[in-house]
């Protein structure tokens, strides 16, 4: 289950400058890194109080709490960052575990970006799996 954002990310296409270029004023834009051939997007994250902001901790029964808070997710092509957050604590469910293993489960932030009114943002617990991703 997810939680939908109220609303649209802060900026998407519709505003007088095209959502791209509203993105780079507020995230930055991609850059080159010098000494590689590799660009450099803008930063991600929480905003905030790391101790609190957007903090996960388990629920009751199958489900996690995310505090209120805010984030930012990078666009993939560089062009900038979404901003978005939480306006109150949210409830997720997780996804029953029937393997009989430990599974690593995840909390993520999404944005679909499809260049209109259908565009959104949101808050997703993910099903794992028994292993940590490599990195």
């Amino acid at each position: 289950m997810t939680y939908t954002v109220p609303g649209y990310p802060l900026y998407v296409d519709g505003a007088f400058y095209p959502a791209a270029l509203w993105r780079q004023f507020d995230g930055g834009t991609a850059v080159q890194d010098a000494g590689t051939a590799s660009a450099v997007s803008p930063a991600g994250g929480v905003y905030g109080d790391p101790a609190t902001s957007m903090l996960v901790t388990a629920g009751v029964g199958l489900t996690v709490t995310v505090n209120a808070g805010y984030c930012s997710v990078p666009n993939s092509s560089g062009t900038g960052a979404y901003r978005f957050g939480l306006m109150q604590q949210a409830a997720l469910n997780v996804a029953a575990n029937s393997t009989g293993q430990t599974r690593l489960d995840y909390v993520v932030a999404q944005v679909n970006d499809l260049g209109n009114a259908g565009s959104g943002s949101q808050i997703a617990c993910i099903p794992g799996t028994t292993s940590a991703p490599a990195q």
